[in-house]
Protein backbone atom coordinates (compact mmCIF):
# COMPACT_ATOMS: atom_id res chain seq x y z
CA UNK A 1 0.00 0.00 0.00
CA UNK A 2 1.12 3.11 -0.72
CA UNK A 3 2.25 4.95 2.17
CA UNK A 4 2.21 8.69 0.76
CA UNK A 5 -2.15 8.26 -0.10
CA UNK A 6 -3.07 9.30 3.38
CA UNK A 7 -0.83 12.27 3.52
CA UNK A 8 -2.34 13.63 -0.11
CA UNK A 9 -5.91 13.17 1.31
CA UNK A 10 -4.95 15.27 4.08
CA UNK A 11 -3.36 17.96 2.16
CA UNK A 12 -6.10 18.00 -0.53
CA UNK A 13 -8.94 18.04 2.27
CA UNK A 14 -7.21 21.15 3.91
CA UNK A 15 -6.38 23.15 0.95
CA UNK A 16 -10.44 22.09 -0.30
CA UNK A 17 -11.15 23.29 3.38
CA UNK A 18 -9.06 26.75 2.20
CA UNK A 19 -10.99 27.20 -0.70
CA UNK A 20 -14.40 26.50 1.03
CA UNK A 21 -13.72 28.78 4.35
CA UNK A 22 -12.05 31.87 2.12
CA UNK A 23 -15.63 31.34 -0.19
CA UNK A 24 -17.44 31.40 2.84
CA UNK A 25 -20.04 28.98 1.27
CA UNK A 26 -21.48 25.56 3.25
CA UNK A 27 -20.77 22.17 2.25
CA UNK A 28 -25.10 22.40 1.12
CA UNK A 29 -23.92 24.60 -1.49
CA UNK A 30 -21.21 23.22 -2.56
CA UNK A 31 -23.25 19.98 -3.03
CA UNK A 32 -25.71 21.80 -5.28
CA UNK A 33 -22.96 23.03 -7.65
CA UNK A 34 -20.86 19.78 -7.37
CA UNK A 35 -22.88 16.92 -7.43
CA UNK A 36 -21.29 15.38 -4.86
CA UNK A 37 -22.72 14.57 -1.29
CA UNK A 38 -22.60 16.84 0.85
CA UNK A 39 -21.09 14.03 3.18
CA UNK A 40 -18.79 12.94 1.14
CA UNK A 41 -17.11 16.94 0.74
CA UNK A 42 -17.22 17.11 4.54
CA UNK A 43 -15.10 13.87 4.60
CA UNK A 44 -12.84 14.88 1.96
CA UNK A 45 -12.03 18.42 4.12
CA UNK A 46 -11.41 16.30 6.83
CA UNK A 47 -9.00 13.99 4.98
CA UNK A 48 -11.22 10.63 5.58
CA UNK A 49 -11.50 9.85 1.76
CA UNK A 50 -10.08 10.36 -1.49
CA UNK A 51 -10.92 12.72 -4.24
CA UNK A 52 -11.57 11.04 -7.84
CA UNK A 53 -10.58 12.99 -10.94
CA UNK A 54 -13.83 13.77 -11.96
CA UNK A 55 -14.35 15.67 -8.44
CA UNK A 56 -11.36 17.71 -8.56
CA UNK A 57 -12.47 18.49 -11.94
CA UNK A 58 -15.68 19.11 -10.56
CA UNK A 59 -14.17 21.64 -7.83
CA UNK A 60 -12.32 22.83 -9.65
CA UNK A 61 -15.61 24.53 -11.80
CA UNK A 62 -17.19 24.93 -9.39
CA UNK A 63 -14.46 27.80 -7.18
CA UNK A 64 -13.63 28.96 -11.35
CA UNK A 65 -10.03 27.65 -10.84
CA UNK A 66 -7.79 25.44 -12.79
CA UNK A 67 -7.62 21.49 -10.96
CA UNK A 68 -3.81 22.17 -10.40
CA UNK A 69 -4.69 25.31 -8.68
CA UNK A 70 -6.84 22.94 -6.05
CA UNK A 71 -3.20 21.07 -5.91
CA UNK A 72 -0.72 23.89 -5.36
CA UNK A 73 -1.08 23.03 -1.81
CA UNK A 74 1.25 26.08 -0.46
CA UNK A 75 -0.18 28.43 -2.86
CA UNK A 76 -2.63 31.37 -1.67
CA UNK A 77 -6.12 30.84 -1.62
CA UNK A 78 -8.12 33.21 -4.32
CA UNK A 79 -9.86 36.05 -2.39
CA UNK A 80 -13.49 35.79 -1.16
CA UNK A 81 -14.80 38.13 -3.92
CA UNK A 82 -13.01 36.19 -6.90
CA UNK A 83 -14.41 32.65 -5.68
CA UNK A 84 -18.37 33.88 -4.65
CA UNK A 85 -18.31 35.64 -8.81
CA UNK A 86 -16.88 32.23 -9.82
CA UNK A 87 -19.54 30.46 -7.71
CA UNK A 88 -22.31 32.44 -9.26
CA UNK A 89 -20.98 32.49 -12.56
CA UNK A 90 -21.31 28.32 -12.68
CA UNK A 91 -24.39 28.11 -10.74
CA UNK A 92 -25.53 30.46 -13.61
CA UNK A 93 -24.19 28.04 -16.20
CA UNK A 94 -26.07 25.30 -14.61
CA UNK A 95 -29.24 27.20 -15.43
CA UNK A 96 -30.10 28.78 -11.60
CA UNK A 97 -30.51 32.27 -12.43
CA UNK A 98 -33.65 33.14 -11.12
CA UNK A 99 -34.91 33.16 -7.33
CA UNK A 100 -37.69 30.65 -8.74
CA UNK A 101 -35.14 28.26 -10.05
CA UNK A 102 -33.21 28.12 -6.73
CA UNK A 103 -36.40 27.64 -5.09
CA UNK A 104 -35.90 24.36 -6.56
CA UNK A 105 -33.48 23.59 -4.57
CA UNK A 106 -35.39 24.08 -1.31
CA UNK A 107 -34.13 26.61 1.60
CA UNK A 108 -30.85 25.71 2.18
CA UNK A 109 -29.33 27.04 -0.93
CA UNK A 110 -31.76 30.64 -1.11
CA UNK A 111 -31.55 31.11 2.56
CA UNK A 112 -27.07 30.54 2.26
CA UNK A 113 -27.02 33.02 -0.69
CA UNK A 114 -29.72 35.82 1.15
CA UNK A 115 -27.59 36.04 4.42
CA UNK A 116 -24.52 36.48 1.83
CA UNK A 117 -25.94 39.73 -0.04
CA UNK A 118 -27.84 40.76 2.88
CA UNK A 119 -24.47 41.43 4.66
CA UNK A 120 -24.09 42.13 7.77
CA UNK A 121 -27.05 41.91 10.37
CA UNK A 122 -27.19 45.16 12.78
CA UNK A 123 -27.54 42.76 15.65
CA UNK A 124 -28.63 39.59 16.64
CA UNK A 125 -31.74 38.47 15.30
CA UNK A 126 -34.21 35.71 16.19
CA UNK A 127 -34.82 32.86 13.35
CA UNK A 128 -38.50 34.65 12.81
CA UNK A 129 -36.79 38.13 12.09
CA UNK A 130 -34.54 36.21 9.38
CA UNK A 131 -37.89 34.57 8.24
CA UNK A 132 -39.74 37.51 7.81
CA UNK A 133 -36.41 39.37 6.20
CA UNK A 134 -35.99 36.37 3.48
CA UNK A 135 -39.58 35.82 2.75
CA UNK A 136 -40.01 39.38 2.35
CA UNK A 137 -37.15 39.63 0.16
CA UNK A 138 -37.29 36.42 -2.05
CA UNK A 139 -41.32 36.70 -1.73
CA UNK A 140 -41.46 33.44 -0.59
CA UNK A 141 -43.68 32.08 2.20
CA UNK A 142 -41.21 29.93 4.24
CA UNK A 143 -41.96 28.70 7.89
CA UNK A 144 -39.98 29.84 11.04
CA UNK A 145 -38.75 25.64 11.27
CA UNK A 146 -37.59 25.19 7.78
CA UNK A 147 -35.73 28.67 7.84
CA UNK A 148 -33.99 27.54 11.65
CA UNK A 149 -32.80 24.36 10.48
CA UNK A 150 -30.90 26.07 7.74
CA UNK A 151 -29.79 28.46 10.03
CA UNK A 152 -28.37 26.02 12.91
CA UNK A 153 -26.71 24.05 9.79
CA UNK A 154 -24.81 27.26 9.15
CA UNK A 155 -24.05 27.87 12.66
CA UNK A 156 -22.22 24.35 13.24
CA UNK A 157 -20.46 25.45 10.07
CA UNK A 158 -19.48 28.41 11.52
CA UNK A 159 -20.69 30.44 8.84
CA UNK A 160 -23.43 32.55 11.22
CA UNK A 161 -22.91 32.74 15.11
CA UNK A 162 -26.23 31.38 17.31
CA UNK A 163 -26.05 32.98 20.52
CA UNK A 164 -28.05 31.90 23.77
CA UNK A 165 -30.58 33.72 25.17
CA UNK A 166 -31.56 31.90 27.54
CA UNK A 167 -34.73 30.21 25.77
CA UNK A 168 -33.73 27.33 23.79
CA UNK A 169 -36.37 27.31 21.34
CA UNK A 170 -35.52 31.34 20.90
CA UNK A 171 -31.83 31.61 19.85
CA UNK A 172 -31.17 34.38 18.29
CA UNK A 173 -28.10 34.66 14.94
CA UNK A 174 -25.57 36.74 13.78
CA UNK A 175 -23.47 37.39 11.29
CA UNK A 176 -19.48 36.99 11.77
CA UNK A 177 -17.47 40.51 12.01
Amino acid sequence: MDKTAPGISKKFGERLGKFKKRAHISFVKMSFGTSISANHINNTVKGKTNTTLRQLESYARFFGVRVYELLQFDAPVPDRATLQKNIRAHFKSLGYITNESFKKLGPSYAVEEFIEEYGAFPRPLEATEIKDLFNKARKTSYKTNDISRVLNRLAREELLIKKDTGNPKKPKYDTPR
